[in-house]
């Protein structure tokens, strides 16, 4: 499958969905050294981190270097791998001398964020951009400006609404959510619609039959003694003026339902069997009641929630207002302004024209890498830059490919806007427009070996629904087929009462915390696989640090914890790739200190420092 990707024509689409393992990397490598090794110029990859751009980068320079001192033939294996004809003389001689004339080749390995920003760049005016502007990551300004929108006046009253039932750290949280979708600007009357809620007619309580609920106050009275107790809790409720009755309207309904799950009590939890034998109609009467609770519960609750996502919206749009009055004054544009004002470029019928004809001379070739991973604007900048790949209409009579690789199921930034269920779509709404396309899936897995992938395939067949829009099952080839593979589940940790034999050799006393006992697990574990020399199969040697990867899907204090206990037990490991200089108590220290001594009549940061 991998040569008949390489080596087929160049058809004008060309869509590969891969599993993970499956060689996506080295299939958009090797689509980039067929279309130099042939002649052509004019390429475009677009990557969604930086460190998949640098990769792909490494990969095709090491590559170009390597073909520099090959054999001739030593260099016919390697581009036969590429080129599905006998290698020609011509095609030696241009492989050799790559190398040395990539720079003068038009090949551009970059994130689409940095392909926006240039895009942006060389059309400032356009754009409506001064042209020293610079791009900061959201993260970098959020904090000053979120608490800036605490302060602020004007949503005082908001943010009193709301204070009760929502922490600081949810609210910087729940904006920072918001400020990612904040094209979407609803009103009060979009949102009290979008719940089913009139804002006019707000019951403060259910309705209630008072003869219904008389007769089964008496009914339960000449009950049981749990009968009469009832019956005295209904009483008292119903005696309370009606202010008090709003007010202590929770004591009715959970006599009826469940307040937590919302659903109907049995009537045996309501009523003793003897009483409801005496008066056999009160059961209707319940079913009624409980009916109408439920019936206003659910109003109540999505009123109570329109109100607060109102004014939960009005304080996004002060954050909103403040954050973009910060980036106008510091002359900076966000992640996502550089992909709004290109797409803006690319789609203004004024001057979008003459941009893809600038643009049109300088892309022919267009690759796309994790392409599950695009938000709804960026396939419609993919979609703007190959508007005439299918129409045969340019400025050149080169041949223009677009060539889309990913995987569905490896969407992983959903924070950024990422549409996963866009994948298929996209590549029907290609399709449509091609002449001449192929759709390729590859689920073959050179990484890893049958016990893990049986096992994925086995978990994740329970949501494939939700994890690829599809019924389809979700299977992987094997490449490895005889190669053993290990898996070894182990149980939630808890600190208490722990009688897994694999954690009796730690301290409970000096690690109470769950994350450093599963840390120190991890450790140790690794630990005894190097000092045992345990085999690695697949290397046919002992086990190295070097071979273990410890996964983790926050970055959380967890890997600061099993960092220290690799140190311990002197193992080899990287540092953070990733981290916040300000989260250092050190960093802090020396901050407070320097205030401190800038300032000696700084008593809170002489407190900071000394606390």
């Amino acid at each position: 499958m991998m040569r008949n990707i390489t080596t087929n024509t160049f058809h004008s689409l060309t869509w590969i969905s891969a599993s993970a393992g499956t060689g996506k990397t080295r299939i958009l490598v090797n689509r980039v050294l067929k279309l130099l090794i042939t002649g052509h110029q004019n390429i475009l990859c677009l990557t969604f981190t930086n460190a998949a751009a640098y990769e792909m980068t490494e990969r095709i320079h090491s590559t170009l270097s390597a073909w520099t001192t090959l054999t001739d033939t030593e260099l016919k294996t390697d581009l036969q791998e590429i080129i599905h004809s006998n290698i020609t003389a011509q095609e030696l001689h241009q492989a050799r001398r790559l190398f040395n004339s990539i720079h003068n080749i038009s090949l551009s390995i970059k994130t689409i964020h940095s392909f926006c920003y240039q895009l942006i760049s060389a059309f400032p005016i356009e754009a409506g951009i001064s042209p020293n502007c610079i791009v900061k990551d959201l993260s970098e300004s959020f904090p000053k400006i979120f608490y800036k929108t605490l302060n602020d006046v004007t949503i005082k009253h908001n943010i009193s609404a709301i204070s009760s039932e929502i922490t600081e750290k949810t609210l910087y949280d729940l904006l920072y959510k918001l400020l990612s979708n904040q094209d979407y600007n609803p009103n009060q009357d979009l949102i009290y619609h979008k719940l089913n809620c009139n804002i006019t007619q707000i019951k403060k309580s259910p309705n209630i039959n008072q003869s219904n609920l008389i007769f089964l106050i008496k009914a339960l009275s000449k009950g049981s003694t749990r009968d009469q107790k009832i019956s005295n809790k209904l009483t008292a409720w119903m005696n309370l003026s009606e202010k008090y009755k709003t007010a202590k309207l929770n004591e009715y309904t959970k006599i009826f339902i469940n307040t937590t799950s919302l659903e109907k009590k049995s009537i045996s939890s309501i009523i003793t069997k003897k009483t409801l034998n005496d008066f056999p109609q009160i059961e209707k009467i319940i079913i009624d009641i409980q009916e109408e609770i439920l019936e206003f519960t659910n109003t109540f609750y999505a009123n109570k929630i329109a109100e607060r996502t109102v004014h939960l919206t009005e304080i996004a749009k002060c954050f909103i207002k403040l954050y973009q009055q910060n980036k106008q004054r510091l002359n900076y544009l966000d992640h996502d302004d550089v992909i709004n004002l290109a797409l803006k470029l690319l789609i203004n019928p004024h001057y979008k024209d003459w941009i893809l004809f600038h643009l049109d001379s300088k892309i022919d070739h267009v690759l796309v890498d994790e392409s599950q991973d695009n938000s709804i604007k960026q396939w419609q900048i993919i979609s703007e830059l190959c508007q005439d790949f299918f129409t045969g209409i340019g400025t050149t009579e080169e041949t223009k490919t677009l060539f889309i690789v990913g995987d569905i199921k490896q969407s992983i930034y959903s924070f950024q806007n990422a549409r996963p269920d866009y994948f298929k779509p996209m590549c029907n709404y290609f399709a449509q427009k091609s002449n001449q396309y192929k759709i390729l899936y590859l689920k073959q897995s050179f990484r890893s070996t049958a016990p893990i992938l049986k096992l994925v395939d086995k978990i994740f067949n329970n949501f494939r629904q939700e994890i690829s829009f599809t019924t389809e099952a979700i299977h992987h080839e094997i490449f490895r087929k005889h190669e053993p593979g290990y898996l070894e589940i182990w149980p939630i940790f808890h600190t208490e009462n722990n009688k897994y034999n694999f954690l009796k050799n730690i301290d409970h006393k000096i690690n109470p915390d769950t994350n450093l006992l599963l840390a120190s697990t991890i450790a140790n574990k690794i630990h005894t696989w190097i000092k045992n020399q345990r085999i690695l199969p697949a290397k046919q040697r002992t086990i190295t640090a070097g071979d273990i990867l410890i996964l983790v899907r926050h970055r959380t204090s967890f890997i600061d914890h099993i960092i220290t206990e690799l140190k311990k037990l002197n193992i080899p490991t990287l540092e953070r790739d990733k981290f916040k200089v300000m989260d250092s108590i050190i960093i802090q220290d020396l901050v407070n200190l320097g205030e401190f001594l800038l300032l000696p009549e700084n008593d809170l940061a002489l407190a900071g420092l000394l606390k």
